[in-house]
């Protein structure tokens, strides 16, 4: 699924530095958590991109073609010069590389560098564990599903745990997750973390450090327009519930 490296084109395109004038193509589902944090991450860094739609709610994550570039029928994916990707995180680790990018979403310093990385290797077993939450009180209901018994309760206490350690660690001595900037590492977090206005579980209660920085990311500049999917099922949610 990858592109051939060996092809007498991309030898001569890696020696002469031409970088290709399509944009990366992305493969998302804007209700994704990861999806918006990569197209946001390209935003920010005017990477010449385009979203195409695969919504996970109507299976086309699961046809052949997607799992041609997709094998673990994930999103986001994405397809640049021949070169298939998944996973967010190392998908912007690679774009970052390619574009030869020298910004403050994923710095250049390496001490700098590693902050974020170590902040995005503990998301994926702390603040992901947010999309439990997210199953049990929006997901399940929608497809009928009966849960464990207890499975709620312990979706809660992870989160809990990691939102204690959002407060107490991560942004105990500096306003943003990886020093006083905001860096990938940021994006990630407040893209898990906003999903979870689908719910009515207040994650931001009793913790006045992850309040005032959830408020300063969502002012960051394409957080909006990244997350119109998401406050469209918000209000679609809000207003179901509100009949009941």
């Amino acid at each position: 699924r990858h592109c051939d490296r060996s092809s007498f084109a991309f030898v001569w395109s890696l020696s002469i530095g031409i970088m290709s004038k399509e944009p990366v193509q992305i493969y998302a589902d804007m209700l994704s958590q990861p999806c918006r944090a990569l197209v946001w991450f390209c935003k920010l860094n005017d990477i010449p991109h385009k979203v195409n739609i695969v919504q996970i709610a109507k299976g086309e994550n699961r046809t052949k073609e997607h799992r041609k570039r997709s094998p673990f029928r994930k999103v986001p994916s994405i397809e640049y010069d021949g070169f298939d990707l998944t996973e967010s995180h190392t998908i912007v680790r690679y774009l970052n590389a390619k574009f030869n990018l020298k910004s403050q979403w994923y710095p250049e310093n390496l001490e700098d560098r590693a902050d974020v990385d170590e902040y995005l290797d503990w998301h994926h077993t702390a603040t992901r564990n947010a999309k439990f939450i997210i199953f049990a009180k929006f997901i399940a209901p929608k497809m009928g599903l009966t849960l464990p018994p207890g499975f709620y309760e312990k979706a809660v206490k992870d989160v809990e745990a990691a939102l204690n350690d959002l407060e107490s660690i991560w942004l105990e001595e500096t306003p943003y997750l990886a020093g006083d900037v905001p860096t990938f590492a940021d994006l990630s977090c407040v893209c898990e973390l906003s999903q979870l206005e689908l719910t009515d579980y207040d994650f931001l209660k009793g913790r006045p450090k992850l309040e005032k920085w959830y408020n300063k990311m969502k002012e960051v500049p394409g957080y909006s327009d990244v997350s119109a999917t998401l406050y469209k099922a918000i209000a679609a949610q809000k207003k179901a519930t509100a009949k009941l």
